[in-house]
Parts: C-alpha cells; sequence; structure tokens
C-alpha cells in the first residue's frame, strides 16, 4: 500500500512513497544523529585533561617523561559540573592547598598558585577538565638540560 505524499494543496505528479521505506529512513537518520551525540558526549568526556601555558598544552605523560618543567605560579583549573566542592576537600586533605579564588558555586573553575608536582596530581585526576596558566609562568621543554626550572 503506497501514500500519497503532498504539499497543502495536492500536486497531480507528487511523488509515491512506500510508508516502510520512509519509516526506515527515519530511523537510520534518527540512530545516525544519536550516535554522533554519544561521539560528542564520549570524546568530550574521555579527553585527557592538559595544562596550557602560552597557547601550548602539556599532558602528565609529557610532566612525568620530563619533556616539559613547569614554574611555580598562577593556574586556573576547570572541574566537571557539580565537581569544585569534593575536588577542593580532596586537595586540601592530599596536598594541604586552598585556592586563592574559589569563584562562586555555579563556575566549575577555581584559582590559586600551583607547582609542577600539584598540576599533576590534578592532571591525573578524572574530575579535571583542564588547568591554564593565569598568569606569566614559564615551561621549558627538552631537549634542555632538566636542571633547568625557572623559578
Amino acid at each position: 500500500s503506497r501514500q500519497r505524499l503532498s504539499s497543502a494543496t495536492s500536486h497531480p505528479q507528487a511523488r509515491l512513497v512506500d510508508p516502510f521505506v520512509y519509516m526506515r529512513f527515519s530511523c537510520s537518520v534518527a540512530l545516525a544523529i544519536l550516535a554522533l551525540v554519544q561521539l560528542a558526549v564520549t570524546t568530550s568526556a574521555g579527553e585527557v585533561p592538559v595544562v596550557t601555558i602560552h597557547g601550548r598544552s602539556y599532558t602528565a605523560a609529557d610532566i612525568e617523561s620530563g619533556k616539559v618543567k613547569i614554574a611555580k605560579g598562577s593556574f586556573i583549573v576547570g572541574v566537571e559540573d557539580g565537581g569544585k566542592s569534593k575536588l577542593l576537600a580532596a586537595m586540601k586533605h592530599d596536598l594541604s592547598w586552598s585556592p586563592k579564588i574559589t569563584y562562586s558555586e555555579s563556575l566549575p573553575m577555581f584559582a590559586g598558585i600551583l607547582d609542577q608536582s600539584k598540576i599533576l596530581w590534578l592532571l591525573k585526576r578524572s574530575d579535571v577538565k583542564y588547568v591554564e596558566a593565569d598568569s606569566e609562568v614559564h615551561a621549558l621543554e627538552e631537549p634542555m638540560p632538566q636542571a633547568a626550572v625557572f623559578p
């Protein structure tokens, strides 16, 4: 059984469309859209957090391998929505550290003075989205001598 699809005014040359073909096409499009949405959610949730200094991004692996040394400085830390209080409590307990600025509860970020070991601790957490230099902070990349660290 075929159905005539036409505009508000019936047109003699309107195409006949099999309703099952139309339904299968619609379902395929809907599934493709759902897959793209799932991919976007998985990608953003599964991203590895990085520390960004002067537009260059570094991972925990970069720090651990000695590829980069990060000097103590002022950083902004972005966290998952609703996770700021828990993260700050963990930082206070594990690192004896508190931020200079916590911002409002609705903003999922805080700022403070961090050194390389605290940044590395943050980058290893799943509730941290990013760490970004808030002022003049230096990162020294290899092949320079590893002992060269900016104060």
